[in-house]
């Protein structure tokens, strides 16, 4: 998705990544958010059983807010509104690692 997104748009050049920590992937999220002023966008496998919305075995999230700590992301579902579910809400970190780290399909920064 990195690709795509790079061109369609020149004011950020956004980078991808797969694998890694917790930490590390906080890290991205952060300096994405903070210090580049860009949302980040991250892809997860989502499951019910979870506590997400939905079931999916691969999707892009766009994460446009986080705490100060890390501890909870706010992340923009393009598939939100459907089947009652929102476009914009609060995730836990622990939970958007699980379901990144289950896929492994990156996270662009």
């Amino acid at each position: 998705i990195v690709k795509y997104v790079n061109s369609k748009q020149s004011k950020h050049t956004y980078n991808n990544a797969v694998k890694g920590t917790k930490s590390t992937m906080d890290t991205r999220l952060y300096n994405a958010i903070v210090n580049k002023q860009v949302p980040p966008i991250i892809g997860v496998q989502m499951r019910t059983s979870q506590s997400w919305y939905y079931d999916t075995d691969g999707h892009f999230l766009t994460i446009n807010g986080l705490m100060s700590d890390s501890s909870e992301y706010r992340v923009v579902d393009s598939y939100g509104g459907i089947k009652g579910t929102p476009k914009f809400y609060q995730v836990p970190s622990n939970r958007v690692y699980n379901g990144y780290n289950a896929k492994n399909i990156g996270i662009g920064y």
